[in-house]
């Protein structure tokens, strides 16, 4: 692993310290504090627990740590760890519970940390000018940590502080929901009106980075049900709720809102905006606009709102339903948010969202490979900087624009769009899951389940969202935790059943639990999925299962090549897994859509059922190949495309 090179750069700070539990970490003074006394600690172990404070929640290699300490002396590993006996002394550490050994992978300081400073200017900034996944990933889990390390601090036993459902949790008191407000016309006609209202105010409160305000997917899924606010904040885990509704009466639109305090569902403030209803919406975000800044002022004291533009209602009704296909993910369903995203367009060319969510709905068409790369990249590049023009802003665009970039070899604009998207996107499940994506492609496994946390603290009834913590978990070897969120997935879209079920029999079979693991296999529909379980589970029989392992060797796709890999590693027959990735490597590279297939090796980077492989010279030689291959393919692609 290579050594990060990040530092904590502010303008004009004269004094930087680093608070975790009772200790107080003056970097300036170079000096470690308890209760305001000294507490004695050598030069060099100093500088150790420095590194690990100010990388806390990250897994550091042994050769990053002394890389780092000593960049330019040849030192044995056991310099480090007098170091390390030094710093676990003094922390009072003798569990090794705060500074963490990982066996065979490195160490993780497990506390939070916060960062107190006189200037507020705090940012990132990297020593090393070339931009990098690994490096954009590490700067972003760095920031939550710093500003939001309640939400992303494990325990001692690495569990979640976000929790799963079911346990005790404590909101944290500056956390939202806007919930959908509801129409009560005569009619029933002004639902796009209301929704409208609802989705304004919850983007303008999440531009404030100190207030946690849940996604749309998650508290807009409480239409229509007879929940009361206490039920509804337990589940999204908030202090607060925002609800509203809107009666038309001829020309006369009367919105109501008022803001509720989850625990005793008291009443904090409410208000009733009378207006003539115009062509436009524009009332509609005008009062959404109203609503934000009170509620700023109620929870955070006060904060600047961002403006609004006017929109077309019949465009922005079309974007609802657009986002709403293309967050649902059924059969058919991006081809309707297409359809959607398009005609909002084509009404209102002004919205920029719209122009986002077109954006995306083509990337899962060049995934899905039902539109050529170069052709889909392209034209989602156009839709993206068509947004950014319109928007610039927009945290979604940027981190969308910072893929597109890199693809087009424009390191530093990608370099560029990521950190706006940052700034911008501390309140975005989307950002935050794509930052994690991005982690877990650098085997960055700790920072990736970590953002994926934060995902799904903001939107806790989203499924892709507890999807893709489940696989984080699974690929960092957390199988239970794994498990449970898979669990909690399939409770949030039951049509996932049988994919997801198949992950669950992965971790049962990791498990050795052959009971469970039999009993699940009887649920899977016949296929690769089922034919690969069943071979595990005869191998923990002692029985052969070559009907299966033949079904699976004549199959040509990769995700069979794949399994095999997984299947031969769970024999313990090293030389057939071997034999089976270099299959699965080349069927991922034999294809244009090289992007697609290799979320295939990336799985296989990461497999579980793969740690045993790890250890041998072949396993290093196939990860360097593939680097290599993957930039060369990835180039010729990217050339190719400016043409």
């Amino acid at each position: 692993m290579e050594a990060t090179n990040t530092k904590m750069h502010a303008s004009g700070v004269n004094h930087r310290s680093f608070l975790f539990g009772e200790f107080v970490l003056d970097v300036d003074r170079g000096a470690l504090l308890l209760t305001g006394a000294d507490v004695p600690l050598r030069p060099k172990s100093f500088e150790v627990l420095n590194y690990l404070v100010r990388h806390a929640g990250l897994l550091i290699s042994k050769e990053e740590l002394l890389s780092a300490i000593w960049p330019h002396v040849v030192v044995t590993e056991d310099s480090l760890t007098h170091c390390l006996m030094d710093i676990r002394r003094v922390l009072d550490d003798d569990a090794h519970e705060i500074v963490r050994t990982v066996r065979g992978r490195g160490y993780l300081f497990d506390l939070p940390v916060a960062v107190h400073e006189r200037d507020e200017g705090l940012s990132i900034v990297s020593r090393n000018p070339a931009w990098s996944v690994r490096l954009l990933a590490i700067a972003a889990v760095l920031m939550v940590v710093l500003a939001s390390a309640v939400w992303l601090a494990d325990d001692r036993n690495g569990r979640a502080a976000v929790p799963t459902a079911g346990a005790q949790r404590v909101a944290a008191p500056t956390s939202i929901a806007v919930l959908p407000f509801v129409d009560m016309s005569e009619h029933g006609d002004q639902a796009y009106f209301a929704d409208g209202i609802s989705e304004e105010v919850l983007n303008l409160l999440a531009q404030a980075p100190d207030l946690l305000v849940i996604a749309r997917t998650s508290s807009f899924s409480f239409r229509g049900q007879n929940l009361d606010i206490a039920s509804i904040a337990q589940q999204l885990n908030v202090a607060h709720v925002l609800e509203g509704s809107v009666r038309r009466d001829g020309e006369q639109i009367r919105v109501t809102a008022q803001l509720v305090k989850a625990s005793d569902s008291t009443h904090l403030w409410s208000q009733t905006y009378d207006h003539a209803l115009p062509e436009s919406i524009a009332v509609q975000q005008e009062i959404a606009a109203e609503v934000a800044k009170v509620l700023k002022v109620k929870l955070l004291g006060g904060a600047a709102v961002a403006t609004t533009r006017s929109t077309d209602a019949a465009a922005y009704e079309h974007f609802l339903k657009g986002k709403f296909f293309y967050s649902r993910r059924g059969q058919g369903d991006n081809k309707r948010a297409f359809a959607h995203f398009e005609r909002a367009i084509a009404i209102d060319p002004g919205l920029a969202d719209a122009w986002v969510g077109l954006a995306g709905s083509l990337g899962l068409q060049i995934f899905e490979q039902e539109i050529p790369w170069r052709e889909g990249l392209a034209r989602k590049r156009a839709a993206l900087e068509q947004a950014l023009l319109l928007d610039p802003n927009n945290a979604e665009a940027h981190i969308r624009m910072s893929y597109v970039a890199k693809k087009y070899l424009e390191e530093d604009r990608a370099r560029e769009h990521a950190d706006l998207a940052w700034r911008y996107g501390q309140n975005s499940a989307l950002v935050l899951s794509i930052f994690a994506g991005i982690a877990s492609s650098e085997a960055e496994l700790d920072q990736a389940v970590a953002l994926q946390r934060r995902a799904a603290a903001l939107d806790p009834l989203g499924f892709a969202n507890r999807a893709n913590l489940a696989t984080y978990l699974y690929f960092a070897g957390r199988l239970d935790e794994s498990r449970e969120q898979f669990i909690n997935a399939i409770a949030l879209n039951p049509e996932m059943a049988d994919e997801l079920n198949a992950d669950i029999l992965m971790i049962l079979l990791l498990q050795h639990n052959i009971g469970e693991a039999e009993d699940l296999l009887e649920q899977l529909p016949p296929g690769n999925a089922r034919d690969q379980a069943h071979a595990m589970t005869y191998h923990l029989r002692g029985l052969p299962a070559e009907s299966a392992v033949a079904r699976l060797s004549a199959d040509a796709s990769i995700d069979s090549a794949k399994r095999l890999v997984d299947l031969h590693a769970y024999r313990m027959d090293a030389d057939k897994a071997f034999y089976w990735i270099n299959v699965a490597t080349e069927r991922s590279f034999d294809t244009e859509h090289i992007e697609f297939n290799m979320n295939h090796l990336e799985e296989l980077s990461n497999s579980p059922f793969l740690r045993l492989l790890h250890d041998d010279s072949r396993w290093l030689e196939w990860r360097k190949s593939i680097e290599v291959r993957t930039a060369q393919s990835l180039a010729s692609q990217e050339l190719a495309s400016l043409d």
